[in-house]
């Protein structure tokens, strides 16, 4: 089955605020204002592929060719524009649609027949949400299945959600590493040294940023 995930924009909140790079770098107040908020951007995406959940609040949207029926785990990149090199996992336990970390809801569900009707399932009628999960999933509702009718043939099934923590609920370590790799990126504008060639992320800064990692099998 392909699959397709799409975010809708970059978030607005970031982990950290410009005030706390500036005073971890000791700078003094809208100096670089541009740059710092794109290395808060970078490292947070960095934090995010090391730690598996997303760290700051964002949409997505899910597209599938068809219900799951089965059970198995893939992982694939977002579609453009947003696009980043990190694997967004997903797994399909049966019916269940396990999404990203941590949920904070669906916000739409919909499924194409084949005549082209675009038809919108119903939250506790047609299915459930269980966000205490880790990743959160998607539930048929008791006694109840997905839809079989004739689907549409491609990219029939769209599911859009929205997962992600607020700024003050980014665990501290988090934080700290995100921090610490932008310092050593400010101080060291280039991506190697005379001695090391390939840049590396800095042992204490992979430590921090895979605390308390989702780890999915």
């Amino acid at each position: 089955m392909n699959l397709t995930i799409v975010q809708d924009a970059q978030p607005t909140d970031e982990p950290l605020l410009i005030s706390d790079v500036e005073q971890q770098l000791n700078l003094d107040s809208g100096t670089g204002t541009a740059n710092l908020q794109q290395l808060i951007t970078a490292a947070r995406l960095e934090a995010e592929k090391e730690n598996g959940r997303e760290l700051a609040k964002k949409q997505f949207l899910l597209v599938l060719d068809r219900f799951p029926c089965e059970s198995y785990w893939t992982s694939f990149g977002l579609t453009p524009p947003q696009y980043n090199d990190r694997p967004y996992g997903f797994y399909f336990d049966g019916p269940n649609i396990g999404l990203l970390d941590p949920l904070i809801s669906v916000d739409s569900f919909t499924y194409r027949t084949s005549d082209g009707t675009v038809n919108t399932l119903n939250s506790g009628t047609d299915y459930i949400v269980d966000t205490n999960k880790h990743p959160g999933e998607i539930w048929p509702a008791y006694g109840t299945q997905w839809p079989t009718a004739t689907l549409w043939p491609t990219s029939a099934v769209q599911i859009k959600f929205t997962a992600g923590f607020l700024p003050a609920q980014v665990p501290a370590v988090i934080k700290n590493g995100m921090l610490l790799l932008i310092g050593e990126w400010y101080e060291n504008r280039l991506p190697f040294t005379a001695v090391r060639f390939i840049a590396e992320m800095p042992f204490s800064v992979r430590s921090a940023f895979q605390n308390n990692k989702l780890w999915k099998f």
